[in-house]
């Protein structure tokens, strides 16, 4: 299993490849966060010869915006875990990482699969037939809550 870390913006994934899990041999790489761009993360990953099926990608939850590159690397065949930034932000923390950019958080974010292998996360959409809901609902919305 290769670790795939994608810290996670609007614009773009910076993305880090563990090639070796014992000596930390990885690779890196930003790329847009649209379906193109993913397309073109997995076959950069093929480049270095890793099969879709072999790869685990991590990734915090951010809203709406890691949801289109966590749907697609599913649909490829993809195994992604989506995980609590807090939980990321301590385990960073507790191997000592003060650095806080973009790259070197994919790079944690990759540790903490290899390390601590988070469980899969699976879509709940329904076929083809899935839209992006808003996570949040006024309470004005909500059947039997009243304000």
């Amino acid at each position: 299993m290769y670790f795939l870390g994608i810290d996670v913006s609007k614009n773009k994934l910076d993305c880090s490849l563990i090639l070796d899990v014992s000596t930390n041999k990885r690779r890196a790489k930003s790329i847009n966060n649209s379906p193109a761009g993913i397309s073109e993360l997995l076959t950069w990953c093929v480049k270095h010869q890793v099969a879709v099926q072999e790869i685990h990608a991590v990734m915090e939850g951010t809203g709406v915006y890691h949801e289109t590159a966590a749907l697609a690397l599913t649909d490829a065949g993809v195994t992604v875990s989506i995980v609590n930034p807090a939980q990321v932000k301590d385990f960073g923390r507790g191997l000592g990482v003060r650095t806080k950019t973009d790259g070197v958080d994919s790079f944690v974010l990759a540790r903490f699969g290899a390390l601590l292998n988070p469980k899969p996360w699976f879509s709940s959409r329904k076929g083809s037939s899935y839209s992006a809901s808003p996570l949040i609902t006024p309470r004005g919305h909500i059947p039997g809550l009243t304000a």
